[in-house]
C-alpha cells in the first residue's frame, strides 16, 4: 500500500524579528500564510526496516539530514513501530527560498504514515513531533492563514482572509538556508 499526499509551501506576508535566544534562535512575529504550490510526497512500506528515501524533481537530500527522514524516524520511534518505510520526494517547491517546502514535507509524511499504519494521531503527539523537527513544521498541521510568535510554534489561526486573491512568487536562482539567514 502506498499514499501519495500533496504538501503545501508557505509564504511570510510579514516577518518581524524580535531578539535572539539563549537556544540560538529567534522571537519572531510573522503572518504565514499556505499557497498552493507544492511538493508531491509518495509513501509505502517496506520490509527490510530501513528508511528510503527517493527524489525527483529538485535535488533534495536522501540520507539522515532529509527532514522526511527526520520526520519518519520520529514517527516510527513515538509510535514504537520496527517496518521500514520508502519516501519518495517529487520536489517542486525550491530549497532555501523561504517556503517552508522541508517543513511541510516533513508534516506531510508524519500524517501520511499515520494512514499507512492506521494510526490516528492525537494533537498533543502531533504537535510534539512537529516541534521536534524544526520552527515551521506545526504551522502545516493546519496550515491556512496563522499568526506565528516565539520562534513560530505558538500559532493562532485566522479567517481566511486572502482567499479571494492570487500571490505572484518570483523565485531568482539564488538559495539562503534559514541558519544562516
Amino acid at each position: 500500500m502506498s499514499i501519495s499526499v500533496q504538501s503545501n509551501a508557505k509564504i511570510n506576508l510579514a516577518l518581524y524579528i524580535n531578539h535572539k535566544r539563549d537556544d540560538g534562535y529567534h522571537d519572531i512575529s510573522t503572518l504565514m500564510q499556505e499557497i498552493n504550490f507544492s511538493d508531491e510526497i509518495i509513501i509505502s512500506k517496506n520490509q527490510n526496516n530501513k528508511i528510503n528515501i527517493y527524489s525527483k524533481g529538485i535535488k533534495t537530500p536522501t540520507d539522515k539530514t532529509n527532514l522526511c527522514y527526520i520526520a519518519a524516524s520520529s514517527f516510527l520511534h513515538t509510535f514504537n513501530i520496527n517496518d521500514g518505510v520508502d519516501i519518495t520526494i517529487h520536489k517542486k517547491i525550491p530549497i532555501g527560498a523561504g517556503l517552508g517546502g522541508g517543513s511541510s514535507n516533513a508534516i506531510s509524511t508524519i500524517k501520511a504514515l499515520g494512514k499507512i499504519f492506521k494510526i490516528d494521531i492525537d494533537s498533543h503527539n502531533l504537535f510534539s513531533m512537529a516541534t521536534s523537527i524544526g520552527a515551521d513544521v506545526p504551522f502545516f498541521i493546519d496550515g491556512c492563514l496563522q499568526y506565528a510568535k516565539g520562534i513560530g510554534h505558538d500559532l493562532q489561526p485566522l479567517p481566511p482572509l486572502f482567499k479571494p486573491y492570487f500571490f505572484l512568487l518570483i523565485l531568482p536562482r539564488i538559495s539562503i538556508q534559514t541558519l544562516w539567514a
